[in-house]
């Protein structure tokens, strides 16, 4: 266990960065747990796909995709075994801002949903952030959307020293980052698209 910071001192240690995070989300899809796969179900494609635009980050090169149904799927985050060490989360109290990106075809619209759990190592939720859905129309700009938790410090939630941040894409047509090399089907009208 690394040294915690000396009181009244600011940590200058910092956990991984967050492109460090999105890059190792990136090679290994396997974090995800599918919670619903219904319609055409999960797909994997390249960017930018069909009726889709490049992401802001050129190191993405994949994502999900779904669509003709509800498509759920969700993470679990150790905040601990991502380097936040206790005295940190105890004292400090950290911002935990999460990020997602999402993006609609040009040619159909789709809703897109993320809800933001910040649990003890029990699972008793702490803080949330559950914002209403946003749905986007048909002929649309195809523009990618960033959904951003607020930060849980600021909702004053303690961050137990094991905490757990669960994060779960809720959406009829909802899609995420992948590395895998087997993409399935092309896209299908109704489709969203989402990265992490």
């Amino acid at each position: 266990m690394p040294p915690g910071p000396r009181p009244q001192e600011v940590p200058t240690r910092h956990p991984a960065a967050p492109g460090d995070y999105a890059a190792k989300i990136a090679k290994d899809m396997n974090s995800w747990q599918i919670d619903s796969n219904e319609g055409d179900e999960w797909k994997v494609e390249s960017l930018p796909g069909e009726h889709g635009k490049n992401f802001p980050d050129s190191r993405v090169k994949k994502y999900f995709v779904t669509s003709f149904g509800m498509c759920l799927k969700s993470q679990m985050i150790d905040l601990k075994a991502e380097g936040y060490w206790e005295e940190l989360m105890d004292t400090f109290r950290p911002e935990i801002v999460v990020k997602d990106w999402f993006a609609p075809r040009a040619d159909c619209g789709c809703t897109y949903h993320l809800r933001v759990h910040l649990t003890s190592a029990n699972y008793i939720v702490l803080a949330s952030f559950d914002p209403p859905p946003v749905t986007i129309e048909q002929w649309n700009d195809a523009t990618w959307k960033e959904a951003s938790a607020i930060s849980f410090s600021s909702m004053g939630a303690r961050t137990p020293s094991s905490g757990k941040a669960g994060m779960a894409p809720v959406s009829p047509t909802a899609a995420s980052l992948s590395a895998t090399d087997q993409p399935r089907t092309p896209p299908l009208p109704d489709l969203c698209r989402k990265t992490l």
